[in-house]
């Protein structure tokens, strides 16, 4: 791997392939195809409120699963519940997806082990399953926002894999967007664009486009100072 995102998708790749095969675990699903989309999708639901990384019920994951199932694999609400309870029970059992995090009035709590794979999933989520009109609104909007830094960086990335110019909209689009934001907000965009020029490959004009912002908002910044 030569980049951050790089290293998260060959780490969860490693751990999604080879987990239950070191242990000599050997489990079958009907559901197998969506295993990742459904972790996808959990994380992503957590990750969007942030009192849920506190941990949050088996019950709760149970109902989010539920939902991801009925629509992608399964049509029916009963069938769905029935896999996600044995896909729940399947992350509790893999200590690097969900681990239990305490108890709140006597019902176990669960999250995600490391809040690395908690971003990479949810950045994930959000490439496959938003289009990229959605995708840039939602990247210019959080881009400010400390919490998601990561997430959009790798927003970024992952969707430059999928078409081929997409980071480059996503991260003029940024840019765009931060001239009405306030000066201690638009570092963090900025910050966003800067680590995404390190990640991975943009057009000409995308490269000067970030280091003209970049040198304005420091000069800026030099002559409030």
């Amino acid at each position: 791997p030569q980049n951050r995102p790089q290293v998260y998708d060959a780490c969860s790749t490693l751990l999604f392939n080879r987990w239950d095969a070191k242990r000599g675990i050997h489990v079958r699903f009907d559901f197998d195809a969506h295993i990742e989309g459904a972790v996808d999708a959990l994380a992503s639901w957590v990750f969007e409120d942030d009192a849920r990384t506190a941990g949050v019920s088996e019950e709760e994951f149970i109902q989010v699963a539920s939902r991801y199932f009925e629509e992608w694999q399964y049509g029916n609400r009963i069938a769905a519940r029935h896999a996600a309870r044995k896909f729940i029970e399947h992350c509790r059992g893999r200590a690097w997806i969900l681990t239990d995090l305490g108890a709140s009035a006597s019902v176990p709590l669960y999250g995600f082990t490391h809040r690395t794979f908690l971003e990479y999933f949810t950045a994930r989520h959000l490439v496959e399953t938003y289009e990229i009109r959605k995708l840039a609104l939602l990247v210019t909007q959080k881009a400010i926002e400390p919490r998601w830094n990561l997430v959009c960086q790798l927003i970024i990335h992952l969707s430059s894999q999928r078409n081929r110019g997409s980071g480059d909209l996503l991260v003029v689009g940024i840019l765009d967007s931060i001239r009405t934001v306030a000066p201690k907000r638009r570092h963090l965009a900025l910050g966003v664009c800067v680590q995404a020029l390190r990640n991975q490959a943009f057009r000409p004009d995308t490269v000067k486009k970030v280091i003209e912002y970049s040198l304005g908002h420091y000069l800026t910044d030099l002559d409030v100072q």
